[in-house]
């Protein structure tokens, strides 16, 4: 997953708004970390200002196209960072 250098530095030292706990607590069981992923990450997934105004879906088969979109009009950074699969909603974060 890309991250913001900056963000990373003040998320490796703890710091963040108080809504990040909170974020964490309501995900309940339809969030799970690989345990390998630390908790600073996880700390800074569910943090607003870094993560959800980020994300991007598109169609698997147009995936290779959006994404070029973005590294031609200069964000190098964008990644295709999961997919889609039927059943109940769930996120899995792995290492």
């Amino acid at each position: 997953m890309p991250l913001l250098s900056a963000a990373e530095g003040f998320a490796r030292q703890g710091i963040g708004p108080g809504a990040i706990g909170r974020n964490l607590a309501s995900y309940g069981e339809q969030v799970s970390f690989d345990e390998a992923v630390p908790d600073w990450l996880r700390r800074m997934m569910v943090d607003a200002q870094t993560s959800g105004g980020l994300l991007v879906s598109a169609a698997a088969d147009e995936a290779d196209a959006v994404l070029a979109q973005f590294h031609a009009a200069g964000f190098g950074a964008a990644r295709v960072i999961g997919h889609l699969a039927e059943g109940a909603p769930r996120v899995v974060v792995n290492a």
